[in-house]
């Protein structure tokens, strides 16, 4: 008897096992059936997607831009590359650029720099943090990815000798660190900052 009881409630317990996940996946099939789509059109051959849908884990809404290549010439920058510490919100920063669709580009440290890659004409501005996922852009195609890299300084001495250090890059931890510079060497790019705190107020 103890045996077959306890076969018993395996089976119970199978049952209602198998009748959750009957029911749901009839649920979440209902709530699938319930997404909807808008479009908005921007501007000639621009268009705005809304879709907002159900998942087992609740709501979802997400939005798409949709821009005929034949034109549009698409391509990334840095809204205001002349200030990349200030922080502003995209309303502000789409405003002042012009741009037609504005996306918040990333995190931010305490004292506004990106904490990802930043590179403006050739020239890096930001290194990113912890190999963290950046987006590469060219004519035809797009990257996603994780990017690392690290800042060497090549010094000069007057004896005719040189050496090359790792350097912290604009206010940046030194590479492989965590940590705030405390000895060693940073380097500030003039467009970047003439000067820089290692930890705000």
């Amino acid at each position: 008897m103890p045996h077959f009881a306890r076969r018993r409630s395996f089976w119970f317990v199978a049952t209602a096992t198998t009748l959750c996940a009957i029911m749901g996946g009839a649920l979440y099939s209902r709530l699938g059936a319930q997404e909807t789509h808008s479009e908005t059109d921007i501007a000639p051959g621009l268009k705005l997607l809304s879709v907002s849908t159900q998942t087992i884990r609740g709501p979802l809404r997400y939005w798409l831009v949709k821009a005929d290549k034949a034109q549009w010439n698409l391509g990334l920058e840095v809204a205001d590359a002349g200030d990349v510490v200030k922080k502003r919100s995209v309303r502000n920063l789409a405003k002042q650029s012009g741009a037609t669709v504005a996306i918040n580009g990333g995190f931010f440290a305490y004292g506004g720099a990106a904490v990802g890659a930043v590179k403006v004409n050739g020239e890096w501005h930001r290194l990113p943090w912890k190999s963290r996922t950046a987006m590469g852009w060219s004519d035809k195609t797009a990257q996603v990815g994780p990017v690392s890299g690290s800042c060497e300084l090549k010094i000069a001495l007057q004896d005719g000798t040189g050496r090359i250090e790792n350097a912290a890059l604009n206010g940046f931890t030194l590479p492989g660190s965590h940590a705030t510079l405390a000895d060693g060497f940073a380097v500030l790019t003039r467009r970047f900052a003439s000067k820089w705190k290692r930890k705000p107020n």
